[in-house]
Formats: C-alpha cells, structure tokens, sequence
C-alpha cells in the first residue's frame, strides 16, 4: 500500500498543476531576450490581434521577414520578454509581456554658444507590445514597460559616445498608460482624402506635372532630405528648446515597403512598385513624396485600407514656429495663404502630388489617404484637391486630433555630455517631422 503522500485523487490525476503567478512588483522578473522558438509563440499569441486579412502562417513570414530588412537585421531590432527567473528554464519560459524595440537614427538642435547646434543621436522606437490575455491586469505590462525605459538610455549606445536623448511609441490604447510611464504624448493629428473618383476628368491642367517614384530613385532622395533637414534645423531659431527629429533614411522607408510588398503578394498576389510621386527638376525647388499602403482590413475580399504619406517634402518651406501643425485658426489662414514661405508654386507642387496619391489609391482599391501632422502647404494643397475632384467648392479640409489610435509619444532621457540639454524636461522639446515614416 502506498504512503498516504503518494495517494492522488482520482478526479486531479489529469490536472496539471500551474505555478502561480508572481507579483508584477517581484525581484525575480527581468526584462530579456526570447529565444527564436519564444519569437515565434509570442508572434502566434499576438496574431489575432494584428494579422488583419493575412492568415497565422502568413502573419508569422511577415514578421520574420520584417526583422531582416536593412533597418532591422544585425541588431536593428531588439526582441524583449518579462519572465519569472525563479521558473526552471526548459526551452519555452513563460512570457508574461513582450515587444520590440528598433534601433533609429535622429538628429537634436539645440541652442549653445556658437548658435544653434545639430547633432545626431542614437534614439529607438518601441512597438508590439503585447501581453496575453490571462495575464493581463496584473501589472506586467507596466513593469515591462518601466524596465524598457531605463534599459534603453544605455542600449546600443558605444563605451564613451553620447547616450540616447529620447525613445519614441505609437500608443493604441490613448494617451493615459503611456504618458503614466513616462512616454508624453505629442501631436497626433492628420488630414485625408479620398481616393481619385473613377469618373474624374480634367481640372488639373494648370499643375506641374509629376512622374512616379521608385525603389530605385528613394537612396538619392532620402540622402537630399536629410541634408535639407539637417540646414533647415541648424537656420532655426531653438528659442531655448530642442528639436529633434527621426533621420527619413532610405533604411526607414524600406522597412515600410518591405510589410506593404509582403502583404500585397499575399493578399492580391502583385507587389506595388511605385513608391511615391515626385514633380520638379530645378534644384531647391522639387517637391516629393514617399507613400506606402497599408492593408489593417479584416476582409479577405477587400483588406485595403489606407495609404499612408510617408515623407512630404517641399524644398524651400519653412517651418511655421518650429512646427508643421495647423490648428485651429491657423488652419484658416492656412486656406488663405497666408504664412510666410507659402507660394503658388509650393501650393501648386503639392497638389499634384497629392493627385498622384489619389490616383494610386483608386488604382489599388485603398479606402483614403491620410498625411500625419501636415504643414500649411499640405493642408492648403489639400483644400485645393479636394475643390477639384469633389462636386462642392466648400468641403472642408479637416484636421483630426486622434485621442486613442498612433499617439505619438516621447520619453526625454536628457542626460548629456553637451551642459545646454541640462535641466530640459519633454515640455521643451518640439518634434519635427512627427510623419508616418518613423512609425513602427
């Protein structure tokens, strides 16, 4: 007969018994890196979230794929995961958060003796958070996140070089869980238009012309745009802030058209190959913009949703108070013009690109175009467009203040070898350039 120890219950023979879960506040959780084989279980948890239209094998490819792209192999991207260290370690631990950060290149203007001074810094941008669902509303999510937040002040950063300023995240869920951790939300505005109406005739004839974009093409104009940048935020007039801003390299906007390609072959079985529209020859006054198209659908006959303006830009424009936001009253005098550096032909460029842009969305059966934190010209050029190819001469241009979805929000470290940064806090910090192309 066995020792009474060694009796079991007949109905709790079959039961295995799980650990309990540790407090959200325990020593013995750290913040590490998965193993490929924890990757592919966290990909398969958070895939009913974020796979859209494309099916879980399909989901599992895109993101491996998307973890080999220029911006993010040989160490681009880092993969983190919240466990319990006090848990034997047998091949698959127990993940109880995770998500993912990339390593981003960024420039910060600032105001020292000698003038305004721009430097580039090492920044990185968080995405995928993800916590499963029996383990949420325990407080891992926050520990994950504050653990993140020191981790990478020092993260890839080289022995003895300046450490990172700032990391970035795009919040899904508002503006209150982020900014609670020390993620500040900054300005997450947009305007859109509609694709190109099928029976559009005519009506543009007085634009410049503009001629399609290709992968070829982005290396020689990424390169121009971080140059214009670069002079832009060095002639700008700090005003006892800090500007700083995402590098729109050609590593950034691959990494985009990387997750579009993947999708488009899976879902329509075709590769878009025209990356943006461009209108101008004469140096400093061409005009481009780089789009990508996102597919978010659940509907496998209709996936498309919106494509996305990348990067704008417009050579010759000026910053409107250190910013490219138009609220309010500003908006206003937007429509009318009136804002130093605007001319007809800046106007007249855009609209056309903006043209192209709607002609490539009706092409691909994409629902809108949707243009992050636009400048004056844009939302002019905007108003422009949409008198041209809507029946009514008064639609208005709307500026959409989002509360809830792609907040954009900066964690300011500060801590620096250069004494002009001291004492800084996220409130003196202006964010140039907040496009869609930092997105991650």
């Amino acid at each position: 007969m066995p020792p009474p120890s060694a009796v079991t219950h007949p109905f709790l023979a079959d039961i295995a018994v799980t650990p309990q879960l540790p407090d959200a506040e325990s020593p013995t959780l750290r913040l590490l890196h998965p193993t490929f084989a924890e990757k592919k279980t966290i990909w398969k948890q958070n895939a009913q979230a974020w796979c859209g239209a494309l099916s879980v094998p399909a989901y599992l490819r895109r993101e491996q794929r998307l973890s080999e792209t220029s911006l993010t192999r040989n160490g681009g991207m880092t993969h983190w995961v919240l466990v319990d260290t006090s848990q034997p370690f047998e091949g698959e631990r127990r993940i109880l958060a995770s998500c993912e950060s990339i390593r981003k290149r960024a420039l910060v203007a600032f105001e020292c003796a000698e003038g305004t001074r721009v430097e580039e810094v090492v920044s990185h941008g968080i995405g995928s958070v993800f916590c499963p669902k029996e383990f949420r509303g325990k407080g891992y999510a926050r520990r994950m996140m504050r653990e993140l937040g020191k981790i990478l002040k020092d993260w890839q950063v080289e022995q003895g070089s300046e450490k990172c300023l700032f990391t970035v995240l795009y919040s899904d869920i508002g503006k209150k869980f982020y900014a609670s951790h020390g993620w500040h939300p900054f300005a997450s505005s947009h305007i859109s238009l509609s694709p190109m109406p099928k029976n559009f005739v005519g009506g543009t004839s007085t634009l410049p012309p503009s001629r399609e974009i290709y992968a070829t093409s982005l290396r020689g104009l990424c390169a121009a745009d971080e140059c214009l940048l670069t002079q832009r935020l060095s002639a700008m007039s700090t005003n006892n802030r800090v500007h700083v801003a995402f590098v729109p390299d050609l590593e950034s906007m691959e990494y985009h058209h990387a997750r579009e390609e993947f999708i488009a072959r899976e879902l329509v079985g075709r590769e878009p190959t025209v990356k943006g529209a461009i209108v101008g020859d004469a140096e400093g006054q061409k005009a481009w913009c780089i789009w990508t198209r996102v597919y978010d659908g659940k509907d496998e006959l209709n996936p498309a949703t919106t494509l996305y303006i990348l990067r704008l830009v417009v050579e010759g424009e000026e910053f409107i108070n250190g910013a490219s936001l138009v609220h309010g009253t500003n908006m206003k005098l937007a429509r009318s013009g009136v804002f130093s550096g605007t001319t007809n032909k800046q106007v007249d460029a855009v609209s056309s690109l903006l043209l192209a842009a709607q002609r490539e969305a009706s092409r691909w059966g994409m629902k809108d175009i949707r243009i992050w934190n636009p400048g004056p010209i844009t939302v002019l050029a905007a108003h422009r467009v949409l008198n041209l190819t809507s029946d009514s001469t008064e639609t208005p241009v709307v500026v959409v203040d989002r509360e809830k979805e792609s907040i954009t929000s900066l964690m300011w470290y500060g801590e620096s070898q250069w004494p002009w940064l001291e004492g800084l806090e996220w409130k003196d910090i202006e964010w140039i350039c907040n496009e869609r192309y930092a997105w991650c």
